[in-house]
């Protein structure tokens, strides 16, 4: 069902979405009970103090980065994650008042709009906390301030030897509040734990001794790997992206608890046509029909996320029926063999998602294009408009 109890933002860019879905004939179905439930079934493996960051970054991993965020922070998110300031200005200009952390380091230019927008930075070095502390100095602001150290990584985050000093600095500040103690876990979803162990390790006798100083301090080093599979990184807070939009990451293989894709892809067929055996179909004429077959076009291609690896090997649900992709997968246009089946321009096909008793995963579409379902999923949100349903 269609969600009519809404915000006024989300009554007025429901309405634009499914105005657009019937002019464009493809869209991004969004099931925002399904991320509701995802979001109840992760707090139920936290502790009732543990608070959750909904990480809506790259416009909420395609899903649509204000409409989830609003729905996260009602169904128990408390605060936002974001990459850049202006994912976090864009929400902030959509109304949202919540904690909003920028999670990477950003450009020295763009200090001054995270601050006037109250956004919260991480920092990982001398240098960039004086910068912050002369542009907040400026603006005659305080800003909130989250300390990144490389556990193991080394990507974002101050070498373990330097963050006893820099935590200090940042609690005599006059113009920072050091408002978090973070790190990221590079392999919290492999096989063997031994590094996400090692760097848990040292984030926790790190934390001991900030937190002797610094009462109050968020602590956070959980992804949706260690929210998952590793109670002891739960710490303050787990920022959990992945699993909120209901997937696993890559080589989990279970999960101790129900999840449920938020996401599906569907189209409406634009033609259909019957073809002779031998008929060749698209770019370099990749495909033969090996006998007289049906095929029907849909106005889903490259340029909507669909990646072209999927060319002759994707499926899509046709009357409950799969269907394969045939020929290349062009910008605009993919066909499907939809072999003896009756079927007419208009009629709905799901390309990731599930139709009658079968269903079609993101995970297929990674695996078959050797791929991650973050980057299928953060490539799905480009062009086709969202269709929210509750």
């Amino acid at each position: 069902m269609i969600e009519t109890s809404l915000s006024a933002f989300q009554r007025a860019h429901l309405t634009s979405a499914m105005e657009q879905a019937n002019l464009r004939g493809a869209w991004l179905g969004i099931d925002l009970v399904a991320l509701s439930e995802n979001l109840r079934a992760i707090k139920s493996l936290l502790a009732p103090t543990t608070r959750i960051m909904a990480v809506v970054k790259a416009d909420a991993y395609g899903h649509g980065a204000a409409m989830v965020a609003e729905a996260a922070l009602h169904h128990g998110a408390s605060s936002l994650g974001v990459a850049t300031v202006e994912e976090g200005a864009k929400l902030r200009r959509s109304g949202h008042k919540s904690p909003i952390l920028v999670l990477g380091i950003v450009p020295d230019a763009a200090y001054e709009a995270a601050i006037r927008h109250e956004l919260q930075l991480t920092v990982s070095s001398g240098r960039q906390v004086q910068v912050i502390e002369r542009v907040a100095r400026g603006l005659g602001r305080k800003v909130d301030v989250h300390l990144k150290v490389n556990t193991g990584m080394t990507r974002v985050g101050c070498e373990l030897h330097e963050a006893g000093g820099l935590a200090q600095y940042l609690l005599h500040s006059a113009d920072l509040h050091l408002a978090g103690l973070s790190s990221h876990l590079s392999s919290a979803d492999a096989p063997q734990p031994h590094d996400t162990d090692r760097q848990l390790g040292k984030f926790q006798e790190l934390a001991n001794r900030i937190r002797a100083h610094a009462h109050g301090i968020t602590c956070h080093v959980a992804n949706s790997a260690g929210t998952l599979f590793y109670p002891n990184a739960h710490f303050d807070m787990v920022r959990v992206g992945l699993a909120m939009y209901g997937h696993l990451p890559a080589s989990a293989d279970h999960s101790p608890v129900s999840l449920a894709p938020v996401m599906s892809v569907r189209a409406r067929i634009s033609q259909v046509k019957d073809v002779h055996a031998g008929a060749r179909v698209g770019y370099d004429l990749t495909w033969i029909a090996p006998s007289a077959t049906r095929l029907a076009l849909i106005p889903v291609g490259y340029a909507d996320g669909l990646p072209r690896a999927l060319s002759n090997r994707g499926l899509a649900l046709v009357r409950g029926q799969v269907c394969p992709m045939v020929g290349r997968i062009s910008m605009d246009q993919t066909v499907l063999d939809v072999g003896a089946l009756t079927v007419e321009p208009g009629e709905e096909v799901t390309l990731m998602g599930g139709q009658g008793a079968t269903a079609l995963s993101v995970d297929t579409w990674a695996e078959a294009t050797g791929s991650i379902n973050y980057e299928v999923l953060c490539g799905l949100g480009q062009r086709l408009p969202r269709v929210y349903y509750r």
